[in-house]
């Protein structure tokens, strides 16, 4: 049997159909992307792209309100340019490899902030040889790497968030980093708000890098590593709940960490194989371990610091020598044992030579000196009798809601 249809229901159809492709089709193709990949690779190229602006510093090219998705290669890629560019406010999401990639570009000339790059196998955003980069506001979601940066000097990397939906199982313990700097120095990272990574902060081979305010939390080994780095300055931040490390310096000398909390890791700080190295007004709370020294981790000076709940020693020198320890506040670290500090080194100063100084323990029973555990049978000869959070309190970062609270919780 045959179904006839009329002119005037063909033409309704057709009249249906078209409406549907203007109103909710058409709306969708125009709004979104067609390109499924920006590649510049001479200055040439941003005008093929029609880009708005000039190349100039006071009128760089804008790269921007773009959408690409699920693209077959970085969704935008540029190297080897001289023009003043920035990349802002694009939506780039589970393409191939990097949302965005810089390479050998010249100092200064790039600005990459208030993107959002979600779930790429490599870097969400990736500078390579390209000195004085500026990256603030962007958001990286599920990508392996939020952020990294390599052989690029002096770079800004600030207010981001370098974030994984789930934290990292045993099952993948390496396989994702919110930021990496590596062969980069001058760096600085400021106000930078990580989750759920393996590593969250790691600096290698990079010298004089400047750490300020960053918020990293339940990560997998390391919250914040600085590897074969020194003279970097590492301050005001939080590293919390990661299963190995909150902060590791592994073969980094002549670094700075200061005002910084570690609190329910494994060990809070660990020194590797790291000398020379300060330590002061950090809070190091309910760990395993507070700080610990291993392979040899010399003349380091641990001072002004509150070790707090720690499970077993709030400091523990496993290996090391001359490293010098004063004027920190030990409050029940290692509940149940006769010390709350352990010393296997050589030649471990507890206290300052000049004031003959050493550290409050909450556990002392007024008796001299304060024995500590371990073979090189080393004493604090003189003991606090009073606690130094009022210092503490005074060179906090009061910012930080954490330290608030725990000074208000200690005054009570």
């Amino acid at each position: 049997m045959r179904v006839r249809i009329d002119g005037d229901k063909i033409f309704a159809i057709i009249l249906a159909v078209g409406f549907l492709f203007l109103t909710i089709v058409l709306p969708m193709v125009l709004t979104r992307d067609q390109v499924k990949t920006y590649e510049i690779f001479s200055d040439q190229d941003f005008k093929k792209y029609r880009f708005e602006g000039e190349g100039t510093e006071q009128n760089p090219f804008l790269i921007e309100n773009l959408s690409i998705v699920n693209g077959m290669k970085r969704a935008i890629n540029i190297s080897n340019t001289n023009s003043y560019f920035i990349i802002r406010n694009n939506f780039l999401s589970y393409n191939l490899l990097s949302a965005i990639s810089i390479k050998s570009i010249a100092p200064g000339t790039a600005k990459i902030y208030n993107n959002t790059c979600i779930g790429h196998s490599t870097e969400g955003i990736k500078i390579v040889s390209s000195d004085f980069v500026e990256i603030t506001n962007n958001t990286c979601l599920d990508n392996k790497i939020g952020i990294g940066i390599y052989d690029s000097n002096n770079c800004t990397v600030e207010n981001n968030q370098l974030l994984k939906s789930q934290p990292v199982s045993e099952q993948e313990p390496s396989s994702s980093s919110g930021l990496i700097i590596e062969k980069s120095n001058s760096t600085s990272i400021t106000n930078n708000y990580i989750r759920n990574p393996a590593t969250g902060i790691e600096i290698e081979n990079s010298n004089n890098c400047i750490m300020v305010n960053n918020d990293v939390t339940r990560t997998f080994t390391n919250g914040i590593i600085m590897r074969s780095s020194s003279y970097c300055t590492l301050q005001n931040s939080v590293s919390e709940r990661s299963k190995y490390n909150g902060i590791n310096l592994y073969d980094a000398h002549f670094n700075i960490l200061e005002n910084c909390i570690a609190s329910d890791n494994l060990q809070g700080i660990t020194l590797h194989s790291s000398s020379f190295n300060q330590l002061s007004f950090n809070q190091l709370i309910d760990n395993v371990i507070g700080i610990q020294l291993s392979e040899s981790s010399n003349g380091n000076i641990i001072t002004m610091n509150e070790l707090l709940n720690n499970t077993e020693e709030g400091v523990n020198i496993l290996s090391g020598s001359n490293s010098i320890i004063h004027h920190n506040s030990f409050y029940g670290n290692n509940e149940g044992e006769t010390s709350q500090a352990r010393d296997d080194g050589i030649d471990n100063l507890w206290y300052e030579d000049v004031t003959s100084e050493g550290n409050y323990w909450s556990s002392w029973n007024s008796s001299l000196p304060y024995e500590l555990l371990g073979s090189a049978n080393n004493t604090d000869p003189f003991p606090l009798s009073d606690p130094i959070f009022l210092l503490l309190k005074q060179y906090s970062v009061f910012s930080f809601i954490p330290i608030v609270e725990h000074f208000f919780f200690l005054c009570i």
